[in-house]
């Protein structure tokens, strides 16, 4: 009998007991199906993911570590409604979690949603002030807002309370108040042509949210064939202002001489804008007239995908109209596909195709004339440091002529310095 009750107070010690070891065997088991959750999204099996944090929803549907990480999924995934649903649930319970609002600031401006996303940035910046992620956020929306002053100085601040972040890293050497950019650059022709070397000088400033830049092109074009008139002397002046958030118009204007393959006079207009949280576009037109009387009239939309931070994706359309001085219109039609990736915070690499006529390369004459061209271009940037960085690129083009077929190699090195 002894035994018996010894035995049941073991047990019912045991009882008493087993909900504290299954609450631990729970909470281990939750701390490694978070650890494996976050290792599928680091190898971007991300429905690997998702189904590690449903099955945690399921045990608990209070857990707002697993919901905070479905909502990230859903927002990488392009979910953004139920994504902006789960981020303010779980936010209004855990209102100092930078990283949630930064997320939630993110869904916003994909959804154009702007005044909000700047509230969130406000609310947020109040709790935590020194927030990295969130000074960045800021520094995003004031550059698209086109205030590039305040922008520069938000994400330094950024900057310094996180100098290791690639992204703030990243988008700093994107963020400048003002640059100055040098380019020279060689096409090498064949025997018998001449080569075409050009130098190029650009200056940018932001005045409040008007950008003014002015450059000029100093070149020897086809001096044998005109040799009292192969020197070019271009200069051109712009000015860039937002139009609202994600919109923005420039207006150009420009004058040459004395080489007949150079415009006399130019103006350019464009406005780019954005079309949603990853395309936008750009449509320029620019019209020209050369010395000889030969015009040019050119429609150049740009469509633009973004479908990662490091991505970058450029499809080109031209539509040109030539009038000679005799009258004669020619319409001509060319396109070029480009993509950029950032394969590390200072260095973008990218590489494009090209068809149609080279426009700012030809003579008059061959605008109208049975003249295309195939190129490949492959190109890099490297960031030296914050204030510094060059841009190499290389370029083979196999321009089809009525005479034949010309190879064209070329190279160009470009340097920069912005502040």
């Amino acid at each position: 009998m002894a035994k018996l009750a010894l035995l049941c107070v073991l047990l019912g010690c045991a009882a008493r007991a087993s909900p504290k070891s299954a609450q631990n065997a729970a909470s281990s088991d939750r701390a490694t199906l978070l650890a494996a959750a976050r290792d599928a999204i680091a190898a971007d099996d991300l429905a690997a993911a998702g189904t590690i944090y449903e099955q945690l929803l399921r045990i608990d549907p209070a857990d707002d570590e697993a919901r905070a990480g479905m909502a990230r999924l859903d927002a990488w995934g392009g979910r953004l409604p139920a994504a902006e649903r789960a981020l303010r649930d779980v936010l209004a319970r855990h209102p100092d979690d930078e990283e949630l609002r930064a997320l939630l600031v993110d869904v916003l401006t994909w959804r154009r949603r702007w005044q909000e996303a700047a509230v969130e940035i406000r609310d947020g910046l109040a709790r935590r002030p020194s927030s990295a992620v969130l000074l960045e956020r800021s520094a995003r929306l004031s550059f698209f807002r086109g205030d590039a002053s305040e922008a520069r100085a938000l994400i330094l601040r950024a900057q310094e309370r996180a100098p290791e972040s690639p992204s703030i890293q990243a988008l700093s050497y994107r963020i400048f108040r003002g640059e100055v950019r040098a380019v020279a650059r060689s096409d090498l022709y064949p025997t018998g042509h001449d080569d075409l070397h050009a130098t190029e000088l650009t200056v940018t400033q932001w005045w409040r949210r008007v950008q003014l830049t002015a450059r000029t092109e100093q070149s020897q074009r086809f001096a044998s064939s005109a040799p009292l008139g192969g020197y070019n002397g271009f200069y051109a002046i712009s000015a860039g202002f937002p139009l609202g958030i994600g919109y923005r118009a420039a207006l150009e204007v420009g004058a040459g001489g004395p080489a007949h393959s150079i415009p006399r006079w130019l103006v350019r207009g464009s406005i780019e804008a954005a079309l949603g949280a990853r395309w936008s576009v750009d449509i320029s037109a620019a019209f020209s007239e050369y010395p000889d009387g030969t015009s040019l009239k050119v429609a150049n939309p740009t469509l633009r995908f973004i479908p990662r931070d490091d991505l970058r994706c450029d499809l080109r359309y031209w539509l040109a109209r030539v009038n000679t001085a005799a009258g004669v219109p020619s319409d001509t039609h060319s396109a070029g596909a480009q993509v950029t990736s950032r394969v590390a915070p200072r260095l973008e690499l990218g590489g494009g195709y090209f068809y149609g006529v080279q426009l700012d390369r030809n003579r008059p004459e061959d605008l109208v004339a049975s003249v295309r061209s195939h190129a490949l271009a492959v190109h890099g940037d490297w960031r030296w440091s914050r204030t510094f960085g060059t841009r190499p690129e290389a370029r083979l083009e196999r321009r089809i002529t009525a005479g034949g077929v010309l190879w064209i190699p070329s190279v160009a090195l470009e340097g920069y310095v912005r502040w």
